[in-house]
């Protein structure tokens, strides 16, 4: 009976907001004292503190002492560098960061049961994010990844879809010299770095018929295409503007502050369009993760630890972060939540990372890749500045270069 119940009650802890079930609740009358830490980010603090009260009132036999303090998502693997005993005992982590954390032997192994019991309500996809071989070492919170934002009293939902259609409208901005966001055109045509797990480091097709492919429909807009815009965030802060020729703009959800302050109701939001390459139209398909929480594989309360790590990413506090940060939540049960269909940003990141978005590998080698993408939309820009052919063969050479690159042995 142990196996089927447990996994039943932790999707009740990830669903329902319940933490007393099994081993991990108050299920004698004998009273303890449990000492943990918490970190969160910034804006999150009065949040978790609040939330941890409630917590707190689940268990009548336990004397908590929690502590909360500030460490932002992609910091956390500095700080627990830094000293590994002094770090919390749980916390919101950078999902690119998983695999350096678990091969620094930082993270709890969350009992297998867990990866059933989540599985119910996170999919597949989102849930291995979290994983390495066949062990859990977080609970995904929420995407990490991009979509188009898009002036909608100058470009119909329809126009949206496409992003040849977009740039008869006017300008699109696109961080093409950031590698992170110039692997849309590379996997919307097939491309995948490290086989199709994204764990080998000898396998990639970037020099493949799909990949030269890719390699010139960058070319073409980049250079050939007078409203294709690179920039990034600071750009699009500056240029999108409801009065501007910008209609559009790739980014992700912690620009929603600033642009619907610019725009009100006129912003909308919707996934990656379709773009042209070798005459045949494909998706734009994004790359990203999913944030994780984590415990820490020093704790001194692993249990307490998975409760309350638990807690902190359940139906509830997924709703309260939805509305207090416009934090996108994953659990399946939130995908036709009100709050969520009619928020058109979450439902746009939503809608992205479930159906049209490449997990970004974790492995060591994708380090080689940022630099090299960078270079490659560098000569791109210069060709475009300078008013200078960019040739197939050219392409096609850089294509060559890029998968050499990538699968450079780090450190050989």
């Amino acid at each position: 009976m142990k196996k089927t119940i447990l996994p039943v009650c932790a999707a009740l802890l990830l669903t329902a907001g319940l933490v007393s079930c099994g081993n991990g609740g108050d299920t004698t009358n004998k009273a303890k004292t449990v000492s943990l830490s918490v970190w969160v980010p910034t804006e999150q603090v009065a949040w978790a503190t609040e939330r941890i009260e409630a917590f707190k009132a689940q268990y009548p036999n336990t004397t908590y002492n929690i502590t909360v303090t500030a460490c932002q998502e992609g910091d956390v693997k500095t700080q627990i560098t830094k000293d590994p005993t002094a770090a919390a005992d749980v916390f919101f982590f950078a999902g690119d960061h998983l695999g350096p954390l678990v091969d620094g032997g930082f993270l709890y192994e969350f009992p297998s049961q867990f990866v059933s019991a989540l599985g119910t309500e996170i999919s597949e996809s989102v849930l291995s994010s979290a994983m390495v071989g066949e062990k859990l070492y977080g609970i995904p919170y929420t995407p990490n990844s991009y979509f188009m934002y898009y002036n909608g009293d100058k470009v119909t939902s329809e126009e949206a879809k496409d992003l040849d259609t977009l740039l008869t409208k006017g300008k699109v901005i696109f961080d093409i010299d950031n590698g992170w966001y110039q692997t849309a055109f590379w996997y919307g045509t097939g491309v995948r770095f490290f086989g199709p797990e994204g764990s080998d480091p000898t396998v990639a097709n970037l020099n493949s018929a799909e990949g030269k492919l890719a390699a010139k429909a960058i070319r073409d807009y980049t250079v050939n295409e007078e409203n294709f815009i690179n920039g990034g965030d600071d750009e699009i802060k500056a240029d999108f503007k409801k009065d501007s020729d910008v209609v559009a703009a790739i980014g992700g959800n912690w620009l929603s502050t600033d642009l619907i302050l610019e725009f009100g109701n006129s912003l909308r939001a919707t996934t990656l369009p379709t773009f042209t390459a070798g005459g045949s139209k494909y998706d734009l398909t994004a790359t990203g993760d999913w944030k994780k929480c984590g415990i820490s594989r020093h704790t001194d309360a692993p249990e307490d630890a998975l409760n309350l790590a638990v807690w902190l990413t359940n139906k509830d506090s997924m709703l309260q972060k939805l509305s207090l940060f416009n934090e996108t939540p994953v659990l399946n049960s939130l995908a036709t939540n009100e709050a969520v269909t009619s928020n058109e940003i979450v439902s746009a990141l939503m809608t992205q990372t479930n159906t049209n978005c490449v997990r970004q590998p974790v492995i060591a080698q994708m380090s080689n890749w940022w630099d090299a993408a960078t270079a490659y939309a560098n000569a791109l820009i210069e060709a475009r500045n300078g008013d200078i052919e960019f040739t197939d063969a050219q392409c096609e050479e850089w294509a060559e270069k890029l998968q050499s690159d990538l699968l450079k042995v780090i450190g050989g």
